[in-house]
C-alpha cells in the first residue's frame, strides 16, 4: 500500500506545477496580444486626408498641394515606386503617392545623371491631371581646387483645366564653403516664360505609363 501512495504523493505537485506553466502561457499569450494591439492602436496611424478635386484657382492650387506635401510626410497615403538606370548614365527613382481608393494625387522622380546633375520633379494630380508641377535641378562644379558651386533652378508651373496659369523661377548658388552662398528662403520667385503645356504633359505621361511597374528597369521610356 506504501508504494501507490508514494506514486500519488510525487503526482500530485508535478499536476499543480503544469497548471502553473499553462496559466503562465496563457499569460503571455495574452500579454502578447496586448502589446501588438497597443503597438497597432488607431491613435499611432496617421489621421486620414480628405483631398479635394475642386482646383478652379491658385488659392486651390497652393492649398491642395500642401494637403499632398503634408499627407507625404505623415506617411497617410500609401506609395509604390521602382528605379531606373540606363547604361550608369541616368539614374532615378519614381514613386507614386495614392489616397484611399488608390486616386493618384502625386509621381515624384529623383534623379541623377552624368555625375553632375541631380534633381526632383513632382507632379501633383486631381482626376488623373496634373494641377501643379515642381522641379529642382542641379548642376554642380568646381569653384575651386578644394572647393564645388551648385547651381541650383527650381520651377514652379500652376495649371488650371488645360492651360497653364502662371510659371515662377527661382535661381541661386550654393558654395561648398557656405561663406558666399545664398539663402533659398530669402529669393523671390520671377515670372518666367512657360514651356508649351504638351512639354510637360509629355513628361508626366511618361511617369504615368509605368504606374504598375514595381522593382528595377533600365532605360526610362514610355510604356
Amino acid at each position: 500500500m506504501s508504494q501507490p501512495l508514494s506514486f500519488v504523493k510525487y503526482l500530485i505537485p508535478l499536476i499543480a506545477l503544469g497548471i502553473a506553466c499553462a496559466a503562465c502561457n496563457s499569460s503571455s499569450d495574452k500579454k502578447a496580444e496586448g502589446d501588438r494591439e497597443q503597438t497597432e492602436s488607431p491613435d499611432d496611424m496617421p489621421n486620414p486626408v480628405t483631398f479635394s478635386d475642386d482646383i478652379t484657382n491658385m488659392e486651390s492650387i497652393r492649398a491642395e498641394t500642401e494637403k499632398t506635401m503634408e499627407a507625404v510626410s505623415s506617411g497617410a497615403v500609401d506609395s509604390t515606386s521602382f528605379s531606373y538606370d540606363c547604361n550608369g548614365e541616368k539614374k532615378g527613382t519614381v514613386t507614386f503617392y495614392r489616397s484611399t481608393g488608390g486616386t493618384l494625387r502625386m509621381v515624384e522622380r529623383n534623379y541623377s545623371e552624368y555625375s553632375h546633375t541631380y534633381g526632383t520633379e513632382r507632379f501633383f494630380v486631381s482626376s488623373r491631371k496634373p494641377y501643379f508641377v515642381y522641379r529642382k535641378n542641379t548642376d554642380w562644379g568646381f569653384k575651386s581646387r578644394n572647393e564645388t558651386v551648385d547651381n541650383v533652378k527650381e520651377q514652379r508651373f500652376y495649371v488650371l483645366g488645360d492651360t497653364l496659369a502662371q510659371c515662377l523661377t527661382k535661381e541661386y548658388e550654393i558654395h561648398s564653403d557656405a561663406t558666399d552662398s545664398s539663402d533659398p528662403e530669402k529669393i523671390e520667385n520671377e515670372p518666367g516664360q512657360c514651356p508649351p503645356m504638351g512639354e510637360l504633359m509629355d513628361q508626366y505621361e511618361l511617369l504615368l505609363s509605368h504606374r504598375d511597374t514595381t522593382g528595377a528597369i533600365e532605360c526610362l521610356q514610355k510604356e
